[in-house]
């Protein structure tokens, strides 16, 4: 399942432990309210030998959420945020997802695997969460259109960051560099410095 960047997606994921010494654990993924992974045969709990490290044979004693870099390393920055995070050992919902309509119905028994009632996967036109530097000029008031960087020069070291909303002053700029467009900002509050013009937008007074 490929993903796009620049917009949010619904995530759901389902996890049961096997029973002792059996194959029937479950994992389940759903994107959008599309079934995207769909085991039923899974060993989760192990007895420690030395391979594993740790002794799993009681269950999980907590939940980890991350991105996962399978190869290589990104020529920029690339930021991944979670949102209304809900763990619960009862189906939750959703509500109306993004460009789909699904729902799935647990069994009554636990070691079964819920169906899929409804899917359709339709396209979804992307909404981006960046925008357009075009018009950005020095002595512009602007603000963060989500949590950000702040370095010391046009894609150079970090020196901390401003959080979505931040407003302050064009101070200096345009640098095109490392695939961003950078403005220097005299933040009005925190660390000033240089930040990616893509993720600023112009205050109008």
């Amino acid at each position: 399942y490929l993903v796009q960047s620049g917009r949010w997606y619904t995530v759901e994921v389902r996890r049961r432990l096997n029973d002792a010494g059996q194959d029937n654990g479950i994992l389940q993924m759903w994107i959008d309210g599309v079934l995207v992974t769909n085991h039923n045969n899974v060993r989760f709990r192990v007895p420690w030998n030395g391979t594993y490290g740790d002794d799993f044979t009681k269950g999980t004693n907590f939940a980890m959420i991350s991105d996962y870099l399978t190869e290589g390393v990104p020529s920029h920055d690339q930021d991944i945020y979670y949102d209304d995070v809900k763990i619960s050992t009862s189906y939750i919902g959703t509500g109306t997802g993004t460009g789909t309509t699904s729902t799935y119905t647990p069994a009554s028994s636990d070691t079964s695997t819920p169906s899929v009632i409804s899917a359709s996967n339709s396209t979804v036109t992307p909404t981006p969460a960046t925008t357009s530097t075009t018009g950005l000029s020095i002595g512009d008031r602007v603000a963060t259109t989500q949590w950000i960087y702040v370095r010391s020069t046009p894609g150079g070291t970090r020196i901390g960051s401003q959080r979505i909303n931040r407003t302050g002053t064009i101070i200096d700029g345009p640098t095109r560099t490392s695939n961003y467009t950078w403005w220097r900002i005299n933040y009005d509050s925190g660390v000033d410095g240089w930040s990616a013009g893509q993720y600023l937008r112009e205050i109008v007074q």
